[in-house]
């Protein structure tokens, strides 16, 4: 016997405690099956779509961010943005052997 009818409602709880633990089961029981659904089905349709992104990804989308913001950076900010490009920049022309 199931604690949650199948539609035919002929054995049901009678007393108030059994029918506060019959809601309780419930609620705990739907509850975790529709966690447990929606968790298995998201990894499914997100699994080719999440890339990890390495870090120099990382801190262009963080300057890309700021540069949204273009009129709110200061003089120093412009100059750190630059020396981080730059030093991305000297980074990647450097042979692979020799990094």
């Amino acid at each position: 016997m199931t604690t949650t009818t199948v539609g035919y409602g002929d054995i049901a709880p009678s007393s108030i405690g059994g029918r506060i633990v019959a809601v309780c089961l419930m609620l705990i029981g739907i509850g975790f099956l529709s966690t447990l659904t929606g968790n298995i089905s998201s990894y499914f349709i997100f699994q080719g779509h999440h890339k990890k992104e390495t870090y120099e990804e990382t801190i262009i989308h963080d300057i890309q961010h700021k540069l949204e913001n273009f009129n709110e950076l200061t003089a120093d900010d412009i100059s750190s943005i630059n020396a981080v490009l730059l030093s991305l920049k000297n980074k990647k022309t450097i042979p692979n052997s020799v990094a």
